[in-house]
């Protein structure tokens, strides 16, 4: 098998596969190493409602069903406010109980800060999602009484860090491992290795594994302890910056497409570089790229929750800028996007 050729065999975006070094660390009082995000959510929101009688949350019209589901199966209204790339239409004179709060894709944006210092007056509870900023928010966080960060958004692991800001967490007794579900991710991060190697050509066998472990999280995720790993914060922070500044320069002068950000400030820790394109080309778009071994994401799938319009949905796309990468990868991104738009 070591004859299939490595470059050809080379692919960006998808599945992380490299795996970071285990390590062994107690669960502090206000900080549980926990599965998932939606592990983490579930968590947070079980600790809220032990001292607290929540009616409503606040979350952003433009967000994960992941984010939507925790909180309706707690049989907790959800209202939106609307959200989009550049503004917010935050309702400061909502009735909610609680308030979560996202930086988009590791962007900050500044009225993050003014809600959580408002609504932090009015003595809502507030969460923050850490996971699309790595490093946090501390003009949030200074108000916040919750965040968590699944970082297998960011690196290969298994492990999501919540942390309560006011006290400690009272249900963090009897937290279990999920064997199964991260065996089969191990599995099929040590396939995907293999197939970028060049040392397999089955593909679909590390899909599949992948895709029977999301199955396995999406009905059982519930109580899980996660698995730290030991990794460089700013190293990670480091590249995908360096590899999404070339990006934004790169994509500035592309007519059809609009930037998340036309310029990436110095807090900014990039998660991916999202643009925004017509409706009508966003899929064609991200079949072109697949066609050369691109894989770029789209956040999110709208679901039945989603009652506000929010034209994200069907135009946003996310473009691949972690630190798996190095400029020729970004590169050659580049050109397979202006030759879409230039054939």
């Amino acid at each position: 098998m070591s004859g299939y050729n490595i470059e050809y065999m080379k692919e960006i975006g998808s599945e992380f596969c490299e795996q970071y070094r285990e390590i062994h660390t107690e669960n502090k009082k206000n900080e549980l190493c926990l599965l998932s995000g939606r592990t983490a959510l579930q968590f947070i929101i079980d600790d809220i409602c032990r001292k607290r009688f929540v009616r409503k949350v606040l979350l952003p019209s433009y967000c994960c069903e992941s984010m939507i589901l925790p909180f309706i199966n707690q049989g907790i209204e959800v209202q939106f406010y609307q959200a989009n790339n550049d503004w917010m239409d935050y309702p400061y004179d909502n009735d909610a109980d609680v308030v979560f709060l996202i930086d988009f894709f590791g962007y900050i944006n500044p009225q993050n800060g003014k809600i959580a210092y408002h609504e932090k007056h009015a003595k809502k509870i507030i969460i923050y999602d850490s996971t699309h900023k790595i490093d946090g928010n501390l003009e949030v966080l200074n108000y916040a009484d919750y965040s968590f960060c699944s970082y297998r958004k960011w690196f290969y692991c298994n492990f999501t860090l919540a942390v309560k800001y006011n006290g400690e967490f009272e249900n963090s007794e009897n937290l279990m491992i999920n064997e199964r579900y991260i065996s089969l991710r191990d599995e099929a991060a040590y396939d995907k290795r293999n197939y970028l190697s060049g040392l397999t050509n089955n593909k679909e066998r590390f899909l599949s594994e992948f895709n029977k472990a999301e199955q396995l999280l999406e009905d059982d995720y519930i109580g899980y302890a996660g698995v730290p790993v030991s990794f460089d914060c700013n190293d990670i922070i480091s590249k995908r910056r360096e590899n999404a500044l070339y990006l934004t320069d790169e994509l500035k002068n592309i007519s059809e497409i609009k930037l998340w950000r036309n310029n990436i400030q110095v807090n900014d820790t990039p998660m991916f570089v999202p643009i925004v394109v017509n409706p009508l080309i966003r899929d064609t778009l991200r079949q072109e790229l697949i066609s050369k071994k691109i894989y770029c994401p789209v956040h999110w799938p709208k679901t039945s929750y989603h009652t506000d319009c929010n034209k994200l949905y069907d135009m946003e796309l996310s473009l691949v800028c972690d630190q798996r990468y190095d400029i020729a990868d970004m590169e050659r991104m580049i050109r397979v996007i202006k030759g879409y738009f230039n054939g």
